[in-house]
């Protein structure tokens, strides 16, 4: 009774008794090593998961410091552990990765937050080379911006007529680059798109 089944190996020719004994282990063997796998494919998910947790990660850390939004999460999963996941199981994954989602917090708040059908059409506009304007909001204030795509890159003129040209090809890249270019824009939200009707009307007069 005090021997463990589970690591017996056979030494040499089994006896029958022995042999019998060994064909009621490994079925337990197998199991054990299923559920193991099991176990472990199920952390590795629920780490996947809280990894992609973008919008409720961003949600936190309006509300504070990128380290005080993750320092909350952790809480709130350390009060109410996803089933099959146990509190030091949290308290492992958040110590080896707390500086990686701190950093990919970091980074999301800086960007310009766009829906998919936003970006879908700023990719449309700047494939057709059509003039646009885009007003994105950031801590109350709101940004107008001039765009005129062209063969070289993408124009952008602000409110004070102040020009800058992007090496940009779509949508997200060019939200990217504004945001990395200006500090006042990093964690805003688009708040519309618009064609630039009075330049489409000076090109048609031409």
């Amino acid at each position: 009774m005090a021997v463990s089944f589970m690591k017996l190996e056979p030494a040499g020719e089994l006896t029958a008794e022995e042999a019998e004994l060994l064909d009621l282990v490994e079925p337990l063997r197998r199991d054990q090593r299923r559920r193991r796998a099991q176990m472990h494919a199920d952390r590795l998910g629920w780490e996947e998961r809280i990894l992609a947790m973008e919008k409720g990660i961003v949600m936190l850390a309006k509300r504070g410091q990128a380290a005080e939004g993750i320092t909350e999460l952790e809480r709130i999963l350390t009060a109410n552990p996803p089933t099959g996941v146990s509190a030091a199981e949290i308290a492992d994954f958040f110590e080896r990765q707390r500086p990686s989602l701190i950093e990919a917090l970091l980074t999301i708040l800086r960007q310009i937050h766009a829906s998919l059908e936003q970006v879908f059409k700023i990719n449309g506009l700047i494939f057709d080379g059509v003039p646009f304007n885009l007003t994105i909001e950031n801590n109350g204030r709101k940004h107008l911006f001039a765009i005129l795509p062209d063969v070289d890159g993408i124009e952008v003129m602000d409110e004070n007529s102040v020009s800058t040209k992007f090496d940009a090809e779509d949508g997200p890249m060019l939200l990217n680059l504004m945001a990395r270019a200006r500090d006042s824009l990093q964690g805003g939200n688009l708040l519309a798109i618009e064609e630039d009707e009075a330049i489409e009307e000076d090109d048609d007069e031409d």
